[in-house]
């Protein structure tokens, strides 16, 4: 079921069962085994960039680790150059899927005795936080698993990690094309570099209309013009659902404090100061929808400086400077 659901999210194509066949119990990843799978993925496709996984806690009713963040793995940078992955799931992230009652009973348990799938009592909860197991209950008192209980400090379930062998580095301009959706439900704007997630908001978000190719950026500062460029950073705010966008360090530093807001790393780079072949971006802000406003045109520019729903902000309105489309 998770296999067709993740082929029909359109997300991505290449999956693959790990398992660990070099333990006691065949199939399952036993403590302290350590198991490799070779993928082989087509560095061009953005569905190759990110990686992704989830996996069973055993032996639990229906304990599971997984990432929540889709883009928290980035394996392959917009170019295709590897990146890689090294990273360790701690106990604390392990959650529960709200399927089955924890009642931890042999016959009712996944690889506890359960005789056969889905003997549990069904739940019908949702997916949160595991309370770990019951101190007093089968499973911690089995010798078999006398130290599985996942809450303890620096608890540890998995390291994984993910190479890759003969790539060779890919040549880019270092332009990159930066997407601009509307939302047509909230009546706002959403801005992206991420050809996967330009991809996926086409295929799955209907409420989004895309609008083509907003400007153009930098991917990374290179050498020879490393003076001129500065990280734009992404934030999400969780309350509004909007996404913010700021070339400001002060701004940046002060937007972490809040609660609020979700910092997701640099979106792009952006000229601090006009140079040839620039335009301003300008930045406003509208009070009652809390949300901020980008635009490269001056038309827009100045209908927003008629209204008094919308507030400039940085010098004369403009947040930094971008590359626009040539048309």
């Amino acid at each position: 079921m998770l296999s067709e659901e993740f082929l029909a999210s359109k997300a991505g194509f290449i999956q693959g069962v790990i398992t660990g066949d070099g333990g006691a119990n065949p199939g399952v990843i036993d403590v302290g085994e350590k198991t490799t799978f070779t993928f082989t993925v087509d560095r061009s496709l953005a569905s190759s960039r990110y990686f992704n996984y989830a996996s069973m806690i055993l032996p639990s009713n229906d304990a599971f680790i997984a990432n929540g963040n889709p883009y928290a793995h980035e394996i392959f940078d917009m170019d295709g150059n590897f990146l890689g992955a090294d990273f360790t799931i701690a106990g604390s992230e392990v959650l529960d899927a709200g399927t089955e009652v924890n009642d931890e009973a042999e016959d009712t348990t996944a690889f506890f005795g359960q005789s056969a799938p889905n003997t549990g009592e069904t739940e019908n909860g949702l997916v949160k936080a595991h309370p770990g197991f019951n101190l007093d209950g089968r499973i911690l008192n089995s010798s078999d698993f006398a130290n599985a209980d996942f809450t303890t400090t620096d608890y540890q379930i998995a390291k994984i990690t993910v190479t890759a062998e003969g790539i060779e580095s890919v040549t880019s301009d270092n332009d990159v094309e930066v997407y601009r959706f509307f939302n047509t439900n909230s009546q706002l704007e959403f801005y992206t570099t991420d050809e996967f997630e330009r991809d996926y908001i086409i295929e799955n978000l209907s409420h989004y209309e895309i609008e083509g190719v907003a400007f153009i950026a930098a991917n990374e500062p290179l050498e020879e013009d490393i003076t001129g460029l500065s990280p734009v950073y992404r934030f999400f705010n969780s309350t509004t659902g909007v996404h913010m966008y700021t070339v400001s360090e002060d701004e940046k530093n002060a937007v972490l404090e809040n609660s609020n807001y979700s910092f997701e790393g640099i979106a792009y780079y952006g000229y601090e100061t006009q140079v040839d072949g620039t335009e301003p971006l300008y930045r406003f802000y509208n009070s009652e929808l809390d949300a901020h406003f980008y635009t490269s045109s001056a038309e827009q520019r100045d209908i927003y400086l008629d209204s008094p729903d919308y507030q400039p902000e940085g010098e004369n309105g403009i947040a930094f400077y971008v590359e626009l489309v040539e048309i």
